[in-house]
């Protein structure tokens, strides 16, 4: 709108901008008023205030139809004012009008630096558990794709294993531990190495608040289906060969949390029967030396959330999805770890390939 005050154009057989046109008849304006009032007393006048601006800019005329624009119209949800909506409806909007507005404006160019510093306090506040992950999935691409800076205060552990890239400052709350003084730092790029040294109530936070926001995800409409991989490794091996515009590949911190989350997941669906609604989800993990029985596991009826392990098939040179259920003490296993693999062809990946 700026650029359309400023262009040139003919104006009264003048070559000049709307802007200019404009301050130009102003000009005239307040030259007759001034005419008018001096005819009763000639020491009136309306004069512009010593050091300041005589003439409008574009932005001054923007910013006064922005605003008497939106002030005949408010921002709704389901044909409800904001206002009616609760703190943590509230607290959604705005967020989702933020990224919504950020995503339009494009990816910032390093060469120029962040010009844009999004800092919220608990994002997840006042809101149901459920909304969390995609919550915090949008906030991760305005950082991690858009390049903008975020800063965020949680409460919210599920962040722990959904957040690949940044800087985490964690405030212990007592002052018996290892930290130095009372933070600790870790680098998101290689938590899942130094995850040992959460304490374990947040270890175990992170993965029921996960598991929560998780089991929503995948009930509400969406183009992706969802893997479960043990580290960050993993999920880079396995992007490699997927199309991430279909599959989201989550990195939960080991073969535990993997397992625990399938768990997690698939216990609710033997209560609740809407298995249609549920995108695929396949856990997925190395087969280690140590591989135990886990035929105790819980099933998806459905068969859409799936326990496997991968597993190199030496006769046909490539690798196999084994479920959990056939585990044999007596058969040998060869380690399989997904970072290593080195076949002729990584897309014959059964089960896995788009």
């Amino acid at each position: 709108m700026e650029q359309l005050l400023r262009e040139k154009m003919n104006v009264d057989d003048k070559n000049q901008s709307l802007i200019d046109h404009i301050n130009s008849q102003l000009s005239v304006f307040i030259n007759d008023i001034n005419s008018v009032i001096k005819s009763v007393n000639p020491e009136y006048e309306f004069k512009a205030v010593r050091n300041r601006k005589q003439n409008i800019t574009p932005s001054d005329i923007v910013d006064n139809i922005l605003e008497g624009y939106f002030s005949k119209r408010t921002l709704k949800s389901s044909q409800k004012e904001i206002e009616e909506l609760s703190s943590g409806e509230q607290r959604r909007a705005l967020i989702d009008v933020i990224y919504a507005f950020l995503s339009n404006r494009g990816k910032e160019e390093e060469s120029k630096g962040r010009n844009v510093i999004l800092a919220i306090d608990e994002p997840e506040v006042s809101q149901d558990l459920t909304h969390c992950f995609e919550q915090f999935e949008r906030l991760e691409k305005l950082s991690n794709v858009l390049g903008n800076q975020v800063l965020v205060t949680t409460h919210w552990y599920g962040v722990l294993p959904v957040i690949e890239n940044g800087t985490l400052l964690h405030l212990a709350d007592t002052e018996e531990s290892n930290y130095e003084g009372k933070f600790s730092i870790f680098d998101f790029y290689n938590y899942l190495d130094n995850q040992e040294y959460f304490p374990d109530e947040i270890k175990l936070k992170s993965v029921y608040d996960l598991a929560i926001s998780l089991s929503a995800y995948i009930r509400k409409e969406s183009s992706k289906h969802l893997i479960l991989c043990e580290g960050g490794t993993d999920k880079r091996y396995l992007e490699t060969f997927l199309n991430v515009e279909k599959v989201r590949v989550l990195p939960v911190g080991g073969v535990n949390n993997v397992r625990n989350l399938y768990n997690l997941l698939v216990m609710p669906l033997k209560i609740d029967k809407r298995a249609n609604s549920v995108k695929r989800v396949l856990c997925l993990t190395d087969t280690d030396p140590n591989l135990t029985d886990s035929t105790d596991f819980g099933k998806d009826p459905s068969g859409k959330i799936q326990l496997k392990r991968i597993q190199i098939n030496h006769e046909s040179n490539k690798v196999d999805l084994v479920s959990f259920d056939s585990y044999n003490p007596s058969m040998v296993y060869t380690v399989t770890r997904m970072s290593l693999l080195q076949i002729s062809d990584p897309l014959h990946y059964k089960g896995l390939r788009t």
